[in-house]
């Protein structure tokens, strides 16, 4: 468990990518909202596009390397 700072800085380090971590979140998501209900609406598309566009402007690959 990183906190966005850490993230942030494991992404910039090449460590791993806007496109694996916000793959790893949503599903978390999926896996305990069922039980919080704490989201009326996940955004999963324009999340993950968004994700590897970010990862386009910068450089980075899209493969997944999040461990």
């Amino acid at each position: 468990n990183l906190t966005a700072l850490e993230l942030g800085a494991a992404i910039a380090r090449g460590e791993t990518t806007s496109l694996a971590a916000t793959e790893t979140l949503l599903a978390a998501i999926d896996e305990k909202d069922p039980a919080l209900r704490a989201y009326v609406n996940v955004t999963r598309k324009s999340a993950l596009d968004d994700a590897a566009r970010a990862d386009a402007a910068s450089g980075y690959s899209t493969s997944s390397v999040w461990t």
